[in-house]
């Protein structure tokens, strides 16, 4: 597909409609995804429905200058829908990736990576980071405090991983 266009209203019909159990076996490439308008990346993943669950395998996109991939789990547990990512978030350029993010730069990197296990109640794109349980791993390696004032990029680096800082950043 060369590009998928979702609205907030289209997300919630789809969500109260669609199941995991209703999606095909299908690979599946989107070259652009968007939802109203905002660009989510490229993404692709080998769909593998099973009973009430959907597993999207070999699960990757390039997402705000971020490379995602691992495996994505939807299904139905109690009447309940929820979501499981394991896999691993990784960026060549940490100063690109903040300001994709709207962050200042205040550190540089060539070598990031994020190991996730997460999951979270609904489907896929009821994301909500305030929502998440489960662990993350965050590995920055030969990074760069560029500014002239380190104590600054330190309290940088605090706010950055401030619970209400990134729900607002990450929430879809």
């Amino acid at each position: 597909i060369g590009h998928l266009h979702l609205s907030r209203h289209a997300e919630d019909e789809t969500r109260n409609v669609l199941l995991p159990s209703q999606v095909p076996v299908a690979d599946v490439t989107l070259d652009q995804f968007t939802v109203d308008g905002q660009d989510f990346g490229r993404w692709r993943g080998q769909l593998r429905p099973d009973g009430d669950a959907l597993r999207i395998e070999t699960f990757d996109g390039e997402w705000r200058h971020a490379t995602v991939s691992g495996e994505l789990d939807w299904f139905v547990a109690d009447g309940q829908q929820y979501s499981v990512f394991r896999g691993d978030v990784v960026s060549r350029d940490l100063r690109r990736l903040l300001r994709a993010w709207e962050l200042d730069p205040f550190m540089e990197s060539s070598n990031v990576r994020a190991r996730t296990d997460v999951q979270w109640q609904g489907s896929p794109l009821d994301f909500d980071y305030l929502a998440l349980q489960g662990a993350v791993s965050l590995d920055i390696r030969d990074a760069l405090l560029p500014g002239s004032d380190r104590r600054t990029s330190a309290l940088q680096l605090l706010g950055l991983v401030n619970m209400g800082n990134l729900s607002r950043r990450l929430r879809f």
